[in-house]
């Protein structure tokens, strides 16, 4: 997503493109980025941009990378395998399991058994064998 918003570009282009009666700019860049507090570089690409008439377009960013895993099989195979470790799902697909613990977790959500129990807890000390005599 974009940091400023389409308003705020609008305003600037508006702003640096003010003329005099004399068809003369009323603004220069460094006036116009100093008011609005935005880049020159900025500013720049804005201006490119608006001529081509792509100012406004918004574009929908992809952050990481595209998974090539089927999220349907991923899922039949899951619940059809439910004791296989992510090294091992993920050799069957052919990706990481990093990729794979992401996908089951964030798009599947499924999660992975929680034990709350304290490993003291889980740990039986045996009893020590006392003979009286």
């Amino acid at each position: 997503m974009s940091r400023y918003s389409n308003d705020l570009r609008l305003k600037v282009i508006t702003f640096f493109k003010q003329t005099d009666s004399n068809k003369k700019p009323i603004h220069s860049k460094s006036k116009t980025c100093k008011t609005f507090g935005i880049s020159r570089p900025t500013l720049d690409f804005w201006l490119k941009i608006e001529g081509g008439g792509g100012l406004l377009e918004t574009k929908k960013y992809h952050h990481g990378r595209i998974s090539s895993v089927n999220l349907e099989e991923l899922k039949k195979y899951i619940d059809e395998n439910p004791d296989k470790y992510y090294h091992e799902i993920a050799k069957n697909f052919s990706v990481s399991d990093e990729q794979i613990r992401v996908l089951v977790r964030d798009k599947l959500g499924y999660t992975s058994k929680k034990n709350r129990q304290s490993i003291v807890k889980q740990i039986k000390k045996p009893k020590p064998n006392l003979v009286l005599k």
